[in-house]
């Protein structure tokens, strides 16, 4: 986790300012480098970056941990009724399980949420990225639909609701302080909307 304001200048390279606001990315991964140099317009200035929390991993990989232990439990527990050895069944259990976090983690590291002075976007995807964005004027409402799961390990999910069609519906998942950030994006709404810069510090 790193701190500070980044603004990006004439290039769109995104340059670190001494105003502290924190960033859950790190400043020198390769993800931050693309996105400070291909996404970013001058003058943008990023008042937040996060991932979703860890818990995002498990959340979006119960239905295969689920398969892969009910291959387990039939290794161990129906090896009579079953052909072949028990020990494969445990052993192909695992691997799916093990593969398929494995693949989750990829995706988490690979997801970022970030809010700027000009718009919320959401940049994810391996090997092929999907960037989703609209302007902070050009957004409705951000609203929290938090899930129970999400709710007992307060976490939560913001859905931002654009004015039209024009935009996608974003949903920041899983992420942790849901509160704080939903203040942060409506009051940067507020700013975008009455022409005005982030606060100083």
């Amino acid at each position: 986790m790193t701190a500070g304001r980044h603004r990006t200048d004439e290039q769109g390279v995104m340059q670190a300012t001494d105003n502290a606001l924190p960033l859950e990315v790190s400043a020198i991964s390769p993800l931050s480098l693309i996105i400070s140099r291909h996404i970013f317009q001058a003058g943008e200035i990023v008042e937040l970056a996060i991932r979703p929390s860890v818990w995002w991993i498990l959340f979006s990989s119960w239905q295969a941990l689920l398969a892969s232990a009910v291959i387990v439990l039939a290794g161990l527990t129906l090896n009579q009724h079953l052909p072949g050895r028990p020990a494969v069944y445990v052993e192909i259990g695992l691997m799916l399980g093990l593969a398929r976090l494995m693949w989750a983690t990829v995706k988490w590291m690979s997801r970022i949420h970030v809010l700027t002075n000009m718009r919320v976007m959401t940049i994810s995807g391996v090997f092929n990225v999907t960037f989703t964005e609209c302007p902070l004027r050009r957004l409705a409402r951000v609203r929290g639909i938090t899930p129970l799961r999400e709710k007992l390990l307060m976490l939560g999910t913001l859905e931002l609701i654009p004015m039209d069609e024009q935009f996608p519906i974003n949903l920041w998942q899983t992420i942790r302080h849901p509160v704080a950030v939903q203040r942060k994006i409506r009051a940067a709404m507020e700013r975008a909307n009455q022409g005005t810069v982030p606060p100083e510090g």
